[in-house]
């Protein structure tokens, strides 16, 4: 997924405030020389990684702009641990990459998060075990166990967050927040240099009857086996969207006419309930919203047609580019 900019400017702007506190220790703190100008020289480098990062980072492709900006600044600020002149010294810079661990894990995936804290910590301890003037591995595995054990607490609790955020908690499909910020990826990922992609507006019949029969707990489960069913028919790369109400969306990124028909097929066979649908294809040059738009006029169009009318379309539907469509 394509991370906002917020996320660059973040990693920026903790590399900036790092490399100042550096540059700082190194000009004004009594210490060896070559200490001090080790600290100075890793501060200005630091400063100028996040300067960096705001500036190129989000022109690399798929994010890694981020993951090489937290790598190359974690692991500056690691080997500086080679130059401290006292364990208290050498631990707060342990507290550094712990602070860089619990943002990446705020704002990168699980996996890339862990490859980078385990190659910081590994530049780490090479440090600290070079570092003729400290002693002291318990103090070292000490700083390992809480960097390792606070990092994977919030990479736990951001996974959730996130979850919660961008999913819809009745059905568990994405919500419109979690389509914005997982459309262009998935696209990009799913289309191989295709130009468009198909999208579906899915509405079920009579739901407010359904509600007033049998009570709102119904109505709610009602959606969540509607949406299950849904979901195991459809590919991985497949999206999934509760617009709001009974009202959901589907986008196939990369499958042809002919291929979404058989999957609405499976649609109508997974689960009882019926549903009206509209359909439009949407040139990723126009926004998502005017797609979403013209899908829902054609679903409405759908909802107004004689019953009999849907079932000789064979899928249920009529989309603009039908014939029998007026």
């Amino acid at each position: 997924m394509n991370a906002p900019k917020r996320s660059y400017v973040a990693v920026a702007v903790t590399e900036i405030a790092f490399g100042t506190v550096g540059l700082l220790l190194g000009a004004f703190v009594p210490s060896a020389p070559a200490s001090r100008l080790a600290a100075a020289s890793i501060g200005i480098a630091v400063i100028l990684l996040g300067v960096a990062t705001a500036w190129l980072g989000p022109r690399v492709p798929a994010d890694w702009g981020l993951d090489i900006s937290i790598g190359v600044g974690g692991g500056l600020i690691a080997a500086s641990t080679l130059f401290m002149q006292t364990a208290q010294g050498q631990m707060s810079e342990g507290m550094l990459i712990l602070a860089i661990g619990v943002l990446a894990g705020m704002i990168r995936p699980m996996a890339r998060v862990v490859a980078l804290l385990a190659w910081m910590l590994a530049v780490y301890d090479i440090a600290w075990l070079l570092n003729p003037r400290i002693e002291g591995v318990v103090a070292l595995v000490m700083v390992n166990a809480i960097v390792a054990v606070v990092t994977s607490v919030v990479l736990r609790m951001g996974h959730r967050l996130r979850v919660l955020a961008h999913r819809d908690p009745l059905t568990g499909a994405l919500n419109r927040r979690g389509l914005d910020l997982l459309v262009q990826d998935r696209m990009a990922a799913g289309m191989r240099g295709a130009s468009s992609a198909t999208v579906l507006v899915l509405d079920l019949d009579d739901f407010k009857g359904f509600n007033d029969r049998y009570g709102h707990s119904a109505g709610d489960a009602l959606l969540a086996e509607v949406a299950a069913a849904w979901r195991r028919e459809l590919a991985p790369e497949d999206l999934l969207i509760r617009i709001g109400g009974d009202e959901f969306a589907i986008i196939f990124p990369a499958a042809s006419r002919g291929q979404v028909e058989e999957v609405v097929k499976r649609l109508r066979r997974a689960h009882p309930t019926s549903w009206c649908l509209g359909l439009a294809v949407w040139d990723l040059r126009e926004s998502l919203e005017s797609v979403l738009a013209s899908a829902d006029r054609e679903m409405y169009a759908a909802k107004r047609r004689p019953k009999a009318d849907l079932e000789a379309s064979g899928t249920g539907y009529m989309s603009a580019d039908d014939p029998a469509h007026t």
